[in-house]
């Protein structure tokens, strides 16, 4: 990992940010007026309105050219990162507020979660929900798809994870439902509050980019990492836990966003009170704190090949680039 480097670029977005995504140097977020932001690797940016109400959820197509913006219960499609106020496709709707937007690898569907039950996955094709992943009767707060294992793994809104191996070939005109498989080992190791606090914090979950491992954020202070297992590899088990309560650089709080960097070196974790900490995967252990003070909405890492920066959005309209 290259040396720390101070604050690279800090860029204000008025209203408080919401939702965060990003494709190779150029990022996106929305805030709380419906405006939807773009930035680009030369630190200019580009503003328009996009909604009447907050942008909840926005991302980015794999191809870069397609941007999808979520707010209150409705998402539409933009062009990107030519942005504009027209809408270029789909305009999905769900019955209550949307909480989290995902592309598949590929591009050719979208992976919409709500305050409802059921993940809904629309064909970018017919525009028709193809099928839906069954979330026992509750809204998903945000979720994660391994596009090499086709493995989804989410959080509801009790703080419960599950994860689901995605079928491929349906046949039927009606929407096909896969069911989910709860991840029974961390179900009460999840923060509670940072999952239904909607007004002042994110939660995130990542998958390594190249192993089945899951890491999901903690209650106390303490990353969780599970691994699927066994013979079928039916079931995940606890591979192992990162505890960072009793380290200099590690948490103090419960944490709410986990993301792996796209190489898999490295994992960033945030929690409720504001600071960031980068950990080596193979040691364990932590290498760089920043405190961020005010809590994060969202963490991406900035770059798809590397493990060079990190993006990070908090909640008092502030969006923050740090070079790692």
């Amino acid at each position: 990992m290259a040396s720390t480097e101070e604050l690279e670029r800090f860029r204000d977005t008025s209203e408080n940010p919401c939702g965060l995504a990003s494709h190779g140097p150029v990022f996106a977020t929305g805030d709380s007026l419906g405006q939807a932001h773009i930035f680009d690797e030369e630190g200019t940016s580009q503003r328009i309105e996009v909604a009447d109400d907050e942008v909840t959820a926005i991302a980015i197509s794999p191809d870069g050219k397609e941007c999808s913006i979520a707010s209150a219960n409705v998402v539409s499609m933009h062009s990107f990162p030519e942005f504009s106020e027209e809408v270029i496709g789909m305009a999905v709707r769900c019955s209550l507020k949307i909480t989290h937007l995902l592309y598949n690898p590929s591009g050719s569907h979208l992976m919409v979660s709500s305050q409802e039950p059921d993940i809904q996955i629309f064909s970018k094709r017919s525009h028709e929900v193809e099928y839906k992943i069954r979330t026992r009767d509750i809204g998903v707060r945000t979720f994660a798809l391994h596009g090499e294992k086709e493995l989804l793994a989410y959080v509801d809104d009790s703080a419960s994870a599950y994860w689901v191996e995605l079928k491929s070939e349906h046949n039927s005109p009606d929407p096909q439902y896969t069911d989910s498989k709860e991840l029974h080992r961390i179900k009460s190791f999840i923060s509670k509050e940072c999952v239904r606090d909607y007004e002042n914090t994110g939660f995130q979950i990542s998958w390594h980019p190249t192993r089945e491992l899951l890491a999901v954020p903690g209650d106390a202070h303490t990353i969780l990492l599970c691994e699927r297992l066994g013979r079928d590899g039916a079931e995940f088990r606890t591979k192992d836990t990162i505890l960072s309560a009793d380290s200099v650089l590690g948490h103090s709080a419960p944490l709410n966003l986990a993301v792996f960097s796209p190489n898999g070196h490295y994992l960033a974790s945030a929690d409720k009170s504001g600071n960031v900490v980068v950990w080596d995967i193979e040691s364990k252990k932590p290498v760089k704190k920043i405190s961020c003070i005010k809590p994060l909405f969202d963490l991406k890492w900035g770059n798809e090949n590397d493990d060079n920066f990190i993006i990070v959005v908090n909640n008092d309209g502030k969006t923050v680039l740090r070079n790692i």
